[in-house]
């Protein structure tokens, strides 16, 4: 897609694929089983309206609930290290594997499968995400690091505000986190991409630590809840999407596919990303 466009959008152009997460990984509420089908999203990257931005989160009323995915993020008494070991969260794990983007470019589970963990506290949303890769590959920085192996927040500040809106606004907030050029060793990124008034690096904000083994790589962030301008409190609700693309084409910068946790989610339409609500 054309990625320099004024006011567009990342990752617009996606093939939209349906798959049934494996049972190695945990089942979600309202998770649809489907057989796999593949279909053409549109060709043109959508012009966005920009609308002025809420000062904090809305908390969505109980008719605002999305029908797909809802993922609870458990309030953190204790802060978590960030360092990468997925095994200290003791939160629920949602699977990331639907493929949203590139399904001919996605060989297996192997190729690209994730799951993620999710907490909060008054001054950060933490995630925790593990990511099946055969082939770690993210050569690119900034505002490119969607075209290599990366980790992205879809974040709607104001669910009930805007629930049947199909075009993004000032808003939604699209966060892409790099585990690490040219490996998690290496140097890591935060990158804000919308809203566009707001757009840039978020490195000097987001902790960000990750590692690797086998196959497999592990990253943790915290964000602070200013990258969204959101005030957190429990019970609040958001709408809310996971994804990790995929770059296997070393020496190439390109984004051959993306799963997220959501089935049919579309990065330009918020109604068809899952809910994120807050719990204490």
């Amino acid at each position: 897609s054309n990625q320099k466009a004024t006011n567009t959008v990342v990752n617009q152009n996606q093939t939209v694929a349906t798959s049934t997460p494996p049972s190695s990984l945990p089942s979600v509420t309202n998770s649809p089983n489907p057989t796999v089908t593949s279909t053409q999203a549109g060709s043109n990257v959508p012009t966005v309206a920009v609308t002025q931005k809420p000062s904090q989160a809305i908390t969505s009323s109980t008719t605002a609930k999305r029908s797909g995915t809802k993922v609870s993020a458990s309030f953190l008494s204790k802060k978590p290290v960030i360092d990468g070991v997925w095994d200290e969260w003791t939160t629920p794990a949602y699977p990331a594997a639907y493929v949203n983007f590139g399904l001919n470019n996605w060989a297996d589970k192997t190729d690209l499968e994730g799951s993620f963990r999710i907490g909060w506290d008054n001054d950060n949303l933490y995630i925790a995400v593990k990511v099946i890769d055969d082939k770690y590959v993210q050569q690119a920085s900034g505002y490119d690091i969607y075209m290599g192996d990366s980790v992205e927040i879809l974040l709607d500040r104001d669910l009930a505000g805007d629930f049947n809106s199909s075009e993004l606004n000032a808003d939604d907030f699209q966060l892409g986190i790099s585990p690490g050029n040219p490996n998690t060793s290496g140097v890591k990124e935060a990158y804000l991409w919308f809203p566009k008034s707001s757009s840039g690096s978020r490195t000097a904000n987001v902790t960000i630590a990750s590692i690797s083994s086998n196959g497999v790589y592990r990253v943790e962030a915290a964000i602070p809840w200013t990258v969204f301008g959101v005030t957190p409190a429990s019970g609040q609700s958001y709408g809310f999407s996971l994804g990790i693309s995929d770059n296997d084409a070393e020496g190439t910068i390109i984004q051959q596919s993306l799963a997220s946790n959501q089935v049919g989610r579309r990065l330009s339409n918020p109604t068809t990303w899952s809910e994120l609500v807050l719990v204490k």
